[in-house]
């Protein structure tokens, strides 16, 4: 009977291998009949693989009119006498994970049939229609880790509503039923966040990603030799999808084919990671034609890290291997790898790891720039409209600021991209700025729906959520502004029932929402634009509680630069650490630490080189929208009401470039900034007209103000002690009043105060920080910031 089951065979030895095979399965000797079998598919693949290859290379030698097709091939026939090894090439590597698969090694029908591996069936798509490199690259992954099937993704909603279905009978994903196509994923709590210590750069010099070399460490960068991350691949990626479906997605960041997009190609075994890259990214079949038969690609490649079977417990039906959590970038190999996390800011390549890391690499040798940082819209009540970056560590604002309703009227916000921005230099001189993304990857419980009711009209349809509340009506919930009916339960991020009386919030403070960028109302119509929009402005937010003040204009790029680099920020949930106290400060240069891919001061000197390059580069300016009194308490009330310093900043940029500057009518309840510096020669702008004094409160003394007894009350009477709308401090310009009214007069008296010794201590800082960090490679437009801002404040 088991004879039975092979392929016939004419040969002597066969014979007898089928008659010894029969024997040992009559004996009951199950496994050795298994591997016979095993060893005959084996010998069949084989001979066909060979057939195959005899053809093609005795093609390639005719075509070559006799000549050899390389080195090792026959004289008379053009077929190789030994097949030529891909490691020697490099070296003798031994690395599997890296390993390249010679054209000849595989076949492709509706399947691949892939060489010591054999055949993989293809449950959606047509390989035969791929690129030969793509091909390529899909099986060499699937050879390294042997996939049950491959399916090929073309970002269709029907595509959508299979995995969906897939992730609903594994039990990962809730339907909200009070909402049209939203859903709900929650995590194992161990996997909720991104995780800086696992995220590393490789590059074969040191050099090019660490200032100082071997002889330095980075705070900001974390590298891993080349040989060190063939070891690492190799362990982790080996047979890491068996039994797994790997799902191959094409797309694109930025319109497919436009001409500042990157294609890529991701392979994934997580249906999750699926379903948010088509919101996130540009997923189509048209992005193959764009790659087509020369153009280039990133390669990425994840793995949740869980192959069949798996004997782990699950928390939340959640797959995950975090204790092997891997993410790695190969730069000049267009490379990610990353290995264990099924969250998004881990397992969404397409975002931080090539729209970021990548991408600020290729920009470097470009001359554009991958940041951090929203593009929006800024509209004035006489219907000048500017664009600007809003530049934020994870957690800054950046978002909430986006989606906010201007308390102002007649001012209006709109969105071209939440969270990154590529910027480049144009023909006119001036800087634009193009957001990459899809879709929008937010923060659910940074949403009020009282302040941002667009935003959450918004994910009430097409919304997919991750780690926030529900609720027994099927609604989201994270208790920011949100009610709850008298009879409505609750059910928090970890699927416990909640109530509240329990003071810990019931979404997770990293909670995330997915949702198209179309969907949002108040999306810009050059949201998908391939070229950008021009910037006015530039503008870098600090999140500290201390005298870090509310806004300040730098004098220059160089700067703004400068501080920007410098800047520090208290750690958000998003970003994973979890090695310092939420309240200590670290350093977040332009909001990108955890995204810098090379040399800090390689970066910092790039920054310097766009600007000086540019003929009409933006201004810049720095904000804080958190600082606190010292009782703990919020001065600055944010969201809608940051508008205010926009138009504070408009109208500098405006009066700068010999515009009228639209000014919201004062009136008595607009603030004048108190200061511990006396105040310099003024800008060009005309000083408002103030018909009555205002009450406000000097927290330090003016030198250009002598002190009396009235001054040295709580409460004064006073007037601006220069003309103008700035005040020059050192590091550039605060202002010296807003429109603030409705405000608290005494908070926001606070708020715009400038304190001397605060930032003698943050420039002393700052020259620390730089030494460490870079050294001797520090760029010299950098040190000249610096000491000047030193002499500034002795």
């Amino acid at each position: 009977m088991g004879s039975s089951r092979f392929p016939s065979s004419s040969s002597p030895s066969s014979s007898k291998s089928s008659a010894s095979t029969a024997s040992t399965s009559s004996n009951g000797n199950y496994s050795t009949l298994r591997k016979a079998i095993d060893d005959e598919k084996s010998r069949s693949r084989g001979s066909s693989l060979s057939k195959m290859k005899q053809e093609k290379h005795q093609k390639e030698h005719h075509e070559r009119k006799g000549k050899k097709c390389h080195e090792n091939c026959c004289e008379k026939c053009g077929y190789p006498c030994k097949t030529e090894k891909k490691d020697d090439k490099k070296g003798g590597s031994k690395c599997k994970s890296l390993a390249e698969i010679d054209r000849y090694e595989y076949r492709v029908k509706t399947e691949f049939e892939i060489s010591g591996v054999g055949s993989i069936p293809v449950l959606k798509g047509d390989p035969k229609w791929l690129a030969e490199k793509v091909q390529c690259f899909i099986a060499e992954k699937a050879r390294l880790m042997t996939p049950a099937a491959i399916y090929i993704c073309n970002g269709s909603i029907f595509e959508a509503d299979e995995l969906l279905g897939v992730l609903k009978k594994q039990g990962v994903v809730e339907t909200l039923t009070a909402y049209r196509n939203v859903h709900l994923v929650r995590t194992d709590p161990e996997d909720m966040a991104r995780v800086e210590k696992a995220t590393y750069i490789t590059h074969n010099s040191i050099e090019a990603i660490v200032s100082g070399g071997e002889s330095s460490k980075s705070q900001l960068v974390n590298y891993m030799h080349p040989t060190t991350l063939e070891t690492e691949l190799d362990v982790r990626f080996q047979e890491c999808m068996r039994g797994r479906v790997m799902y191959v997605i094409p797309f694109s960041m930025g319109p497919v084919s436009g001409e500042n997009s990157m294609n890529a190609v991701q392979l994934t075994d997580s249906p999750y990671v699926v379903i948010n890259m088509r919101m996130m990214t540009r997923v189509s079949s048209s992005v193959w034609d764009s790659i087509g038969d020369s153009g280039s690609f990133a390669r990425l490649i994840h793995s949740i890290g869980v192959p069949r079977p798996s004997f782990r417990v699950l928390k939340q039906n959640w797959l995950c291997a975090v204790e092997k959590m891997l993410i790695a970038h190969r730069l000049e190999e267009n490379e990610v790898w990353s290995f264990g996390s099924g969250y998004g800011g881990n397992s969404l390549l397409g975002k931080k790891a090539l729209s970021l890391r990548l991408a600020s690499w290729k920009g470097r040798k470009e001359g554009w720039l991958a940041e951090h940082a929203a593009v929006l819209s800024i509209t004035d009540p006489s219907g000048r409209e500017s664009f600007i970056t809003v530049h934020a560590p994870s957690g800054g604002g950046k978002t909430a600021f986006a989606f906010s309703e201007p308390t102002i009227p007649g001012w209006k916000i709109k969105i071209l991209g939440d969270d990154i921005a590529w910027i480049r230099q144009e023909k006119d001189g001036r800087l634009y700025a193009m957001a990459p993304e899809n879709g929008m990857f937010g923060i659910a419980p940074g949403l009020d729906p009282k302040k941002h009711p667009a935003a959450m009209k918004m994910l009430e349809q097409d919304a997919l959520l991750v780690n926030t509340a529900s609720t027994s009506t099927g609604k989201m919930f994270w208790r920011n502004g949100m009610e709850l009916s008298e009879k409505e339960t609750v059910r928090d991020w970890q699927g416990l029932e909640w109530t509240s009386a329990v003071t810990q919030s019931p979404a997770h403070p990293n909670a995330r929402f997915t949702v198209f960028m179309e969907k949002y109302p108040n999306v810009h119509p050059l949201w998908d634009s391939p070229k950008g929009v021009p910037l006015t402005a530039m503008i870098f937010c600090s999140r500290r509680d201390d005298a870090y003040p509310l806004c300040v204009e730098t004098d220059d790029w160089d700067e703004g630069v400068t501080m920007a680099a410098a800047i520090r920020a208290v750690a958000s949930a998003g970003s994973g650490r979890k090695d310092s106290p939420a309240s200590s400060l670290h350093n977040d240069p332009m909001g990108m630490r955890p995204f810098l891919a090379y040399n800090f001061a390689h970066y910092l000197k790039h920054w310097i080189d766009v600007g000086r390059s540019a003929t009409k580069p933006p201004k810049i300016f720095h904000v804080n929208w958190f600082r606190k009194s010292s009782d703990g308490k919020a001065l600055w009330p944010g969201y809608g009401e940051n508008i205010r310093v926009i138009e504070w900043i408009l109208k500098r940029c405006a009066a700068q470039n010999g515009q009228p500057g639209q000014a919201t009518a004062l009136s008595g309840s607009d603030i004048t900034a108190a200061t511990a510096i006396a105040p310099a020669a003024t800008d060009s702008a005309p000083a408002p007209v103030m018909k009555e004094y205002l009450d406000v409160t000097i927290p330090t003394e003016n030198p250009s103000c002598p002190p009396t007894a009235a001054t040295k009350s709580a409460q004064i009477k006073t007037k601006p002690c220069a003309s103008g709308n700035a005040l020059k401090v050192p590091g550039g310009y605060i202002p010296k009043m807003i429109n603030a009214q409705g405000l608290d007069a005494a908070q926001i008296q606070q708020v715009l105060s400038y304190d001397r010794q605060f930032w003698k201590d943050e420039v002393a800082y700052m020259r620390k920080f730089f030494a460490n960090e870079m050294g001797l490679e520090t760029p010299k437009e950098i040190l000249a910031v610096v000491e000047n801002l030193e002499k500034q404040l002795a």
